[in-house]
């Protein structure tokens, strides 16, 4: 069952992982994967900050109320993030792979709130 656990993973989160040029060889090691996660979760968090500051401009400029609203899921939202992908990471605990699971996770779902967030600021 792990083999599985540990397939799926590698398929849901490996097209994460090729942000950076060292993480593209088909010779990495957990420890490497762990890494490519790491990065890619660090500028997954970037482009959030980024978007974060023009979603923030642009619902400041709509009321106090919807930037308060705004702001308000945001925390939210970092609450659940956090707290759903240390779930998917404690099926690995203590096992090499739990970092991979748990950065992976947070760069997709930081990459799918950084859409969101694009979404809301230019529509």
């Amino acid at each position: 069952m792990r083999g599985i656990r540990w397939a799926l993973a590698l398929a849901i989160f490996w097209p994460v992982c090729a942000v950076a040029q060292d993480c593209e060889q088909d010779d990495l090691n957990q420890q490497d994967i762990n890494a490519c996660m790491a990065e890619a979760y660090e500028v997954a968090d970037a482009d959030l900050n980024e978007v974060w500051d023009e979603a923030m401009a642009y619902a400041e400029g709509v009321s106090p109320e919807t930037a308060d609203l705004l702001l308000t899921a945001q925390r939210a939202w970092l609450a659940y993030r956090d707290a759903a992908c240390a779930v998917d990471a404690s099926l690995w605990a203590g096992g090499s792979g739990e970092p991979m699971i748990l950065m992976g996770c947070l760069a997709m779902l930081t990459e799918e709130r950084t859409e969101h967030l694009r979404e809301f600021a230019w529509e």
